[in-house]
């Protein structure tokens, strides 16, 4: 039956088939995309992996390690002998070259014949002691006593027992002087003693307290007397004001009339010249205006004589002389109107000074009574203390002349004492000048010593080796001359060894000390050089960083070669090793890679996370650490391509 309700496919639409192709094509897509991310699932991870950077590991683990230190340095003789010329003279020939053997005896170079500078400076030095002696003989302090110890030689053991003998007169002096200053203290206790008995310190004590009271009223009556005489000047002051005041309306009714005279005056002479002026300028024929009459014209005359230039200044003087004249009315009328209010402010000024004047006056009276009264008071107790000074006893007057005796007796003991003290000054100043012509002779005698030695040798000389060794260096050359501070030629001594030095930075030299063995590192060239750590110090171009070691070395060695030297500590052990390759630099110091791993739903995951390590010691493979590490850690020792800490990374084996 059911043959019957289905169709064929060619019996479908094309509607249909269209549609069913559709639905036939998605379904596909979506198989083939399951079957797809299903594959990338489970081989994720080796995909991954395969563009991770591959590491190689060695894991941290306790070791030895025996530190080598290398050093390169160039040889240098031992103990070098340098020839020496003590002349400056010029080089012939030379007849040795560097690194020739020679045998003591051998001629090395030859020298010119000639006058050394030497010779030049003896000379002028026997001529300098010369006037140097001629100088000390011409002194003052030279005498033919001392020109003549000088001439027999100094004797010490005279002189001493002359000092001696100064020395000891000078103690037995300073003993006499002890002496009579105690004689002199005890006397004048004696006398104070004494004075003390007859004045008590109560009566010297009230005796100044008087004298300072009387002082100090005399200090007060001069105040006062000073406000008296200030009050004094403030009266006439005041008197003077008020005279001013009384007079000041005369005063500007004077000054008021003499404007007005002065401006009528000057007014005047205007109209005159300007009548002159009208006649001066009438060109009419005959002329119209008025001439000066006579008595005009004498006015006119006499101002002109005077003052030549108020013709031409008149009208500013007219203007002048009118302000003038106004101010002193305005001045005049001030007055008149303020006389009376003047008038009565001077008189209260003056009456308020005149009653500060009677203070004044009334301060001084009773500051002079306290003064004469403290005065007289001070002086009865003075003349009274003084009477019984004078009436001291006859004991005290003898014990002022006993004093007055012991301070003459003291002053001659000094004076003995100075007297002494200048012979012993004048005995070391006659042995300083005996010593000081003695030794300018003896200057003398060396300077002509130095000069005929050198004048011996002003031939041609041959300089000879005076060791067996070879020719390390040639310091002068045909023609120049030699200096006797350098050496001319350098020879290493037969049987002497060589040296050489190289920097160290402070760790390093640490693992150092001196007696270490140390061996050529390219052994193969120089088989039979050894050396010895001798010496270890602060190099001088680092002191604070660096260290210098010098070797001593034995074998076939040539001085200036360079050679690096290997010096191997002794062994120690370290919890913490690594190799070397496993050491990365970082901006914060030293640091190495351990891989740690971390789970996830697909596997492990592995990461080179870093530790900051410090070296502690290290050979030519491995490193010794110290750090936040446990032990056993797996360190990075080498990558397919550089990573970053804390990059994720793949080991060979995943």
């Amino acid at each position: 039956m059911n043959e019957l309700t289905v169709r064929k496919k060619e019996e479908l639409d094309p509607q249909e088939k269209s549609f069913r192709r559709r639905k036939d094509i998605i379904k596909n897509f979506i198989i083939v995309f399951l079957v797809v991310m299903l594959i990338l699932t489970f081989f994720s991870n080796t995909i991954m992996n395969y563009s991770l950077p591959s590491v190689a590991v060695q894991t941290v683990t306790p070791g030895t390690i025996s530190s080598v230190i290398r050093g390169t340095g160039n040889v240098t003789s031992g103990d070098p002998y340098n020839v020496m010329v003590k002349q400056s003279k010029t080089v012939g020939s030379i007849r040795v070259k560097v690194g020739q053997e020679i045998k003591e005896g051998d001629l090395l170079l030859t020298l010119e014949a000639e006058d050394s500078q030497e010779l030049a400076d003896a000379k002028k030095a026997l001529e300098t002691a010369k006037n140097a002696y001629n100088a000390v003989l011409l002194s003052d302090k030279v005498d033919s006593a001392v020109i003549s110890s000088a001439q027999g030689g100094i004797d010490v053991d005279s002189f001493r027992n002359q000092i001696t003998n100064a020395q000891a007169a000078i103690k037995a002096a300073e003993n006499n002087v002890k002496e009579c200053q105690t004689a002199v203290d005890n006397l004048n206790n004696q006398i104070s003693i004494s004075s003390g008995n007859v004045i008590s310190e109560a009566e010297k004590t009230n005796v100044a307290n008087l004298k300072t009271t009387a002082d100090n009223a005399e200090a007060a009556k001069n105040d006062a007397d000073a406000s008296l005489k200030t009050a004094k000047a403030s009266v006439e002051s005041a008197e003077n004001a008020l005279t001013a005041a009384q007079q000041t309306k005369d005063i500007a009714k004077a000054t008021l009339d003499d404007a007005q005279a002065t401006y009528d005056e000057l007014a005047q002479f205007q109209a005159i010249k300007n009548k002159k002026d009208a006649y001066d300028n009438d060109a009419g024929d005959p002329k119209t205006a008025e001439p000066l009459n006579e008595t005009e014209q004498a006015i006119y005359d006499a101002y002109v004589s005077v003052d030549s230039s108020i013709i031409a200044t008149i009208g500013e003087r007219v203007q002048s002389a009118n302000a003038a004249l106004i101010a002193a009315s305005d001045a005049y009328t001030e007055a008149c109107s303020n006389e009376a209010a003047n008038i009565a402010n001077a008189q209260a000024a003056l009456d308020s000074a005149k009653a500060s004047l009677d203070e004044a006056q009334k301060n001084y009276d009773n500051a002079n009574n306290a003064y004469t009264t403290a005065y007289n008071n001070w002086k009865n107790a003075n003349d009274s203390m003084i009477s019984k000074e004078n009436g001291a006893s006859d004991t005290l007057t003898n014990l002022r002349n006993q004093l007055n005796a012991a301070q003459i007796k003291l002053n001659a003991a000094n004076t003995d004492l100075e007297s002494k003290k200048t012979i012993l000054n004048e005995l070391i100043t006659k042995i300083g000048s005996v010593k000081e012509l003695t030794e300018a002779q003896a200057a003398i005698d060396a300077a002509q010593a130095e000069v005929d030695k050198y004048q011996e040798q002003t031939g041609a000389a041959d300089v000879t080796a005076p060791i067996n060794g070879t020719i390390l260096s040639i310091n002068v050359a045909s023609g120049k001359k030699t200096n006797p501070d350098e050496a001319v030629v350098t020879i290493q001594p037969e049987g002497q060894g060589y040296t050489m030095s190289f920097s160290l930075e402070n760790e390093k030299a640490k693992t150092v000390s001196i007696g270490d063995a140390a061996e050529v590192a390219n052994s193969w060239w120089y088989n039979d050089v050894t050396g010895t750590v001798a010496t270890i110090r602060p190099d001088q171009s680092d002191p604070n960083r660096k260290k210098e070691i010098t070797l001593n070395l034995e074998g076939s060695l040539v001085a200036g070669q360079s050679l690096t030297m290997s010096i191997s500590s002794r062994s120690s052990n370290y919890d913490l090793v690594v190799p070397s390759s496993a050491i990365h630099d970082g901006n914060n110091g030293k640091y190495v890679l351990v891989v740690e791993s971390k789970s996830s739903p697909l596997g492990n995951r592995y990461f080179a996370n870093r530790y900051d390590v410090e070296i502690l010691a290290s050979d030519d493979t491995q490193t010794a650490i110290s750090g936040a590490l446990n032990g056993y850690e797996y360190v990075v020792t080498t990558s397919s391509k550089p990573i970053e800490p804390g990059a994720q990374v793949r080991l060979p084996n995943e």
